[in-house]
């Protein structure tokens, strides 16, 4: 989040359209664009004279190696959004200095929402070519609203105008400043005494916020919308007895995500499906509160996961272990959650880890099964299905893979009608809900306060969208 004001994308959601969910497109350093008839070809017309932070000139050649980097990053550099465009980009060419036209191998209803995150900054050629990483400040240069100055991510980040941003007079802030504070009650008192100037969900508690808006009444603005993050339980499908789908349904049955959504998540949110219930694809919070699977357990869900377990071979009841360490939310659901396993005989032990050790255990597929949560950069499935629900998806924990799945997903992706592609979309949710390899306990409620002098701004749903605030500035 602190690094996104340094840099710029071709294209970028509107700061300042207010709706929900970001969803209108507006310019960034394309002025325009042009797509072909049949989805193939994307022309981006580049706007004159943009410098990069340290004078250089931002080039069509910076364009293609941004996009390449996503798509071949260097050795033992992560991309995770790898499969935005890897398979779907065919060739990038650049007919003069200020045209760059992509085309793709097949269309991409998406194509364009892709662009337009901080998923996909354009990256200086000149500084990164042949580096591994980015996150030093010497490499920290863009074409963006600021320029960073100190980067220290234990301490914090200060960035200051960039004084040749394309889209005078923004920004309208001479600077930014992120302070990190590891303890939640200092964030809270930094905010309420106003050494910070914004809040966001990700740092402050449910409770807390309320505790927020009581405290700081009409002197702030405080806001809460659907997010696009989830909490979900992972289950390890290449290992018993997960790897059965009798016994993913079984837990499915048996556990109440209705209960854990209100204990665990204090109620901000909803259990869901894939997609998130607050956007344009997922099914609603009402819809799924009905389903098997998603409502709050009748005899006769546990009477049904008893029965899919002795099918599986577990008659006399199964072993097994939930990995705790990714949050201390999570880590109530894994808790709550296996109070509710033990009356269809599933017996489940704690394996606790620090956050390092976690993810390098999900990395390896080196547990059974656990809770964790991600956010999605857009709310589109060639984002939250093409990561982590189709065969070997950069957040493909549970070593899931299912054809059908990975033919739905293609189809819808390249489906331009969106009634058309409304419906297969309906049909790969429900393999998805089906086939279990996961099981979204909470769809997060997006918050954000700031005090009411602070003005241009925007709440976060993503941490991919609005964050470069170039249209912020303070009315003191």
């Amino acid at each position: 989040m602190p690094v996104a004001p340094v840099y710029s994308s071709l294209v970028q959601y509107d700061p300042l359209d207010h709706s929900g969910i970001p969803n209108k497109i507006i310019p960034d350093l394309a002025e325009k664009w042009d797509i072909s008839q049949d989805g193939m070809v994307y022309t981006f017309h580049l706007r004159s004279g943009i410098k990069w932070h340290d004078g250089k000139e931002f080039t069509p050649e910076d364009v293609k190696f941004s996009f390449d980097r996503i798509i071949n990053p260097p050795e033992k550099t992560p991309s995770l959004r790898q499969g935005w465009y890897k398979g779907t980009i065919k060739s990038i060419e650049s007919p003069d200095k200020n045209t760059v036209k992509i085309t793709l191998e097949k269309p991409n209803a998406a194509f364009l929402n892709l662009v337009a995150t901080s998923y996909t900054p354009m990256l200086p050629k000149h500084v990164l070519d042949g580096k591994t990483r980015i996150g030093d400040k010497s490499l920290l240069i863009g074409t963006g609203p600021f320029k960073m100055v100190e980067a220290d991510r234990n301490i914090g980040y200060k960035l200051v105008k960039n004084q040749d941003y394309w889209d005078k007079p923004k920004p309208y802030l001479d600077g930014l400043e992120y302070t990190v504070v590891i303890e939640e009650t200092g964030r809270v008192a930094a905010f309420r005494t106003g050494q910070t100037d914004v809040a966001i969900n990700a740092s402050i508690s449910v409770p807390q916020q309320k505790v927020i808006e009581r405290e700081l009444g009409d002197k702030i603005i405080a806001r809460s919308t659907p997010g696009m993050g989830f909490f979900t339980l992972v289950f390890n499908t290449t290992k018993k007895p997960f790897n059965d789908i009798k016994v993913r349904k079984a837990v499915a049955l048996a556990v109440d995500d209705q209960a854990i959504s209100k204990i665990a998540f204090d109620g901000a949110g909803c259990p869901g499906g894939p997609l998130a219930p607050g956007g344009s694809w997922g099914f609603t919070c009402e819809e799924m509160a009905k389903r098997p699977g998603y409502r709050t357990p009748t005899p006769e869900d546990i009477a049904e996961a008893k029965r899919l377990l002795a099918e599986a071979g577990y008659q006399n009841g199964v072993n097994t272990q939930v990995q705790n360490g990714y949050s201390a939310q999570v880590d109530r659901a894994n808790e709550l959650m296996i109070e509710m396993l033990k009356p269809i005989g599933i017996n489940a032990t704690i394996r606790s880890l620090e956050r390092t050790a976690f993810y390098a255990s999900v990395d390896n597929k080196d547990f059974e099964v656990t809770g964790m949560g991600n956010v999605g950069a857009i709310d589109d499935p060639n984002d939250y299905i093409a990561t982590w629900y189709v065969c070997n998806a950069g957040r493909n924990y549970q070593g899931f893979c299912d054809k059908t799945i990975d033919e739905l997903f293609e189809k819808q992706a390249g489906e331009l009608n969106p009634a058309k592609r409304k419906e297969i979309v309906n049909q790969l949710q429900e393999r998805i809900i089906d086939q279990m390899p996961a099981q979204v306990f909470n769809w997060s409620v997006s918050w954000e306060a700031w005090y009411k002098y602070v003005k241009g701004i925007n709440p976060q749903v993503t941490y991919m969208s609005h964050l470069k605030r170039d249209t912020t500035w303070l009315d003191k």
